[in-house]
């Protein structure tokens, strides 16, 4: 708990010299294998901005958990690399984790992105096939994800359906107008 702490510490404060000396200090002492630990460690690099380091602890990895598999889809998506975050997705499907709200908030911004619409809405399916509440952040995402697509009219449907939209609910819809607007100033 203590590492977990001090590795926090180091992630928010973007302290990644300090932090992957730390890293190496839990490998001599044998707390590496502990998920709690790896997953902090994985946030750390992610929260650095160190995409090597983070990918190669996640490949290093035994064993993975939601919150693995989520984190390393941020790390990528921070890099601007959306296919690889749905490869990974693939890959987590494949290997039987089950996504939670973060995961799919990921996803989604990967598809909007590529412009991937039919597999957006596959897993807009899948979400709502879960029971998976559409709070603010992951409607928010499937309206951005939508607008990206140009798929307007179903970006404009769920933010009808929103009991409460929240300002980044606006703008993706409102930015979603402007990026598939066809007027010219």
């Amino acid at each position: 708990a203590t590492f977990s702490v001090i590795i926090n510490v180091c992630a928010d404060l973007e302290l990644a010299k300090e932090g992957q000396e730390l890293h190496a200090c839990l490998v001599i002492e044998g707390f590496e294998a502990d998920m709690f630990v790896k997953n902090a460690l994985l946030d750390m690099y992610r929260k650095c901005g160190d995409l090597h380091d983070a990918h190669d602890l996640f490949n290093k990895m035994q064993q993975r958990d939601v919150v693995s598999w989520t984190t390393i889809m941020g790390t990528f998506m921070d890099h601007g690399l959306a296919n690889d975050v749905i490869c990974l997705y693939d890959q987590m499907q494949h290997n039987g984790i089950e996504p939670d709200h973060a995961t799919f908030i990921y996803i989604l911004k990967a598809c909007g992105d590529l412009c991937r619409l039919g597999e957006g809405q596959r897993i807009h399916a899948i979400i709502i096939g879960q029971g998976i509440s559409i709070e603010n952040v992951l409607g928010t995402s499937i309206i951005e994800m939508y607008a990206n697509c140009g798929a307007l009219g179903k970006a404009r449907q769920l933010f009808d359906e929103m009991p409460f939209p929240k300002l980044a609910s606006w703008n993706a819809l409102m930015a979603g107008y402007i990026l598939n607007s066809t007027y010219k100033y």
